[in-house]
């Protein structure tokens, strides 16, 4: 099946093609972008599909690189805790009490609200693996929702004094045999592994980690990375030297373009640096890291490498709806505020202003870079995937705004995204998701969660979890 997208705007992220005020998209039945074509143009023979793009703004799909997909279980759970309680009461608490179905279930419903959002891609750190069946749970509800996903198997919660506290583990050996499983590099699911930073585990356990991974032919993603001191040299709640995660794999002579790393609130100036002068990338999740009390995230800060690969991510849904239209604005404000105020500080007259186009390449472009698959997502270039989403402007709070970016950027939210393309198969048409009954399996999640929060109360009583120690 061939897909015409006819008389679009696109903003498509490939600097040869800029934005095309109209043009025609055409995607060949293997799912990859034909052609990117002036509209009109010549009906290509074999259309089996057209999909008017009047009135719509063509973006590649959004691509979230670091979610935790089980945590679609208890959506806003912890609005008003601090991130200790959060791990706490997640990841010492709740995680034992989900099984398999239940990992399968949010797993599928959290890429289904991706897709309603204009998401394409996610990367699910899976920290709910405890058993196999967990594990196949997860790829199960990722292959179900046809999203474009990157699994990172992680070591598993609900057993953390032996996974996350001066751990001698070594990562679980059960990535061997997902990779047995997730063996085509160019499948809509794909394995990387979700790494331990250096003060969760033993001298000698992050370089023999790497290793395997590097055997295995897959990415690492280090998650919950900061810094030993804050700007002052004071130190800060990332506690102490063993935090130094990126200079201690520079030292190792491991830190490579394979890497990315999560977070990094409070990373001083030589490790970002590290990280950008080795082809790795950082994720932040704007959101939910102030929401959750890490801080604020790097951006807009002087110290932000200008070669540093910079990509959006949603978090955890136990916060805040995952939208990375929502961290998109975030970011920019974010930004834009630190630089002004640095101005302001400074006695100048004007800040250096960032383009809002660094907000969308931030789910876009450098996202793919981020997870090393820029060859086939990121961008509306003929070649590579097409991964699409179209964004309707003809709502009235778009009406009027005529530059395309700052529609998608500062405008659109995602009950705007009309019509969503994975690998050239239409998932979400007019509004709809393709999936049968959403709503059912949503409702359905929710009363598992309901379930798993008792059984929780029940077996706890008055008696804490047990503290995590990351």
């Amino acid at each position: 099946m061939s897909v015409l997208i006819g008389g679009v705007q696109a903003v498509t992220m490939d600097p040869s093609l800029g934005i095309v005020d109209r043009c025609d998209i055409l995607i060949g039945d293997n799912g990859r972008i034909l052609d990117v074509a002036e509209s009109p143009s010549p009906m290509p023979e074999g259309v089996t599909d057209v999909l008017d793009g009047d009135g719509l703004i063509a973006i590649p799909g959004l691509i979230d690189t670091h979610r935790h997909a089980w945590l679609e279980l208890f959506r806003g759970l912890t609005a008003d805790m601090t991130v200790r309680d959060y791990r706490q009461l997640t990841k010492s608490g709740l995680a034992e009490h989900v099984t398999p179905e239940a990992v399968r279930l949010a797993t599928l419903v959290g890429d289904l609200v991706a897709l309603e959002a204009g998401i394409t891609t996610v990367a699910d750190l899976a920290h709910i693996g405890r058993t196999r069946d967990h594990l196949e749970a997860s790829v199960q509800g990722h292959q179900d929702s046809e999203i474009r996903a990157v699994l990172a198997h992680t070591p598993p919660n609900g057993d953390s004094k032996n996974w996350y506290a001066a751990s001698e583990r070594r990562h679980p050996r059960e990535i061997r045999w997902l990779r047995d499983i997730l063996h085509g590099d160019d499948a809509l699911v794909t394995l990387a592994m979700g790494a331990r930073p250096r003060h969760c585990v033993a001298q000698g356990v992050m370089e023999d980690d790497v290793a395997v991974a590097r055997e295995l032919g897959v990415r690492l993603i280090y998650d919950g990375i900061g810094a030993a001191t804050g700007g002052g040299g004071e130190v800060s709640r990332w506690s102490h030297e063993d935090h130094r995660t990126i200079a201690g794999l520079v030292r190792s002579g491991l830190l490579g373009p394979d890497m990315g790393f999560v977070h990094g609130n409070h990373l001083t100036e030589d490790e970002l640096a590290l990280i950008a002068d080795h082809g790795a990338g950082l994720s932040v999740a704007p959101e939910v890291e102030m929401l959750s009390g890490y801080g604020l995230p790097v951006f807009g800060r002087d110290l932000v490498q200008p070669g540093l690969t910079l990509a959006l991510s949603t978090d955890v849904a136990t916060y805040v709806a995952p939208s990375l239209l929502s961290a998109m604005r975030t970011m920019l404000m974010l930004a834009r505020g630190r630089a002004a105020s640095r101005a302001y500080d400074l006695q100048r007259d004007e800040p250096p202003l960032v383009p809002a186009l660094s907000a969308l390449g931030a789910a876009t472009t450098a996202a793919a870079r981020f997870l090393g698959l820029e060859r086939r997502i990121g961008s509306l270039s003929p070649g590579k995937d097409a991964d699409v989403t179209l964004v309707d402007r003809r709502g009235v709070h778009l009406s009027g705004v005529r530059d395309p970016v700052a529609a998608v950027v500062l405008f659109a939210h995602a009950g705007d995204v009309r019509h969503v393309l994975v690998r050239g198969r239409i998932l979400k048409r007019d509004h709809a998701i393709a999936h049968a009954g959403l709503a059912g399996l949503a409702g359905e999640l929710g009363e598992l969660g309901s379930r798993i929060l008792d059984q929780h109360r029940v077996r706890r009583g008055d008696e804490a979890s047990p503290t995590w120690n990351f």
